[in-house]
């Protein structure tokens, strides 16, 4: 059994509006996924600015893309950027998974600016992967390399000096 993938759907009137508003400033996030049986991207859910990021409820068991407007705080900055979640759960099936990610790459093309360097990408399959601290940290990585290998480092030898090596054998 073959399965048809089509090559590109349209972005519904109420996603394009949405992010806009959000590029805008008037909302704080925007929530859509695709509809095959629609045959275009189709909005699910919208924040006003004045939500948070711990207001972004996604689905548990149903791949979704969120464009953010996040805040965060740097040298007692509060700075903003732009972040595009693209939340797939481990718990979908492997086709789901395929052609939500398949579907990712045409909505970059799709909303204008979404392929500008000024957006974080975030791709979580755990809800552990999607936290502001996580987000954070990606964001910090972005901006500073040097954060990332600094901070993987130190993961990393609290993570060594935990193990007994005495067990090791060295040929």
């Amino acid at each position: 059994m073959t399965t048809f993938i089509p090559k590109g759907l349209a972005v519904s009137f109420d996603v394009e509006r949405a992010f806009r508003d959000l590029q805008n400033g008037l909302f704080k996030f925007v929530i859509f996924r695709y509809d095959l049986e629609q045959r275009s991207y189709v909005l699910v859910d919208t924040g006003d600015k004045f939500k948070s990021y711990s207001d972004l409820q996604v689905p548990e068991n149903a791949p979704v893309y969120a464009a953010i407007n996040f805040t965060y705080v740097i040298e007692n900055k509060k700075q903003n950027r732009l972040v595009f979640l693209n939340w797939c759960p481990n718990s979908c099936s492997v086709r789901v998974k395929m052609t939500h990610n398949v579907f990712k790459a045409d909505v970059k093309h799709k909303l204008i600016g979404l392929e500008n360097e000024a957006w974080v990408e975030i791709q979580a399959t755990e809800s552990d992967e999607k936290t502001y601290e996580t987000v954070c940290n990606s964001i910090a990585g972005q901006l500073c390399p040097e954060y990332v290998r600094t901070n993987n480092f130190q993961e990393l030898w609290k993570t060594a000096k935990s193990y007994n090596f005495s067990d090791l054998l060295i040929v």
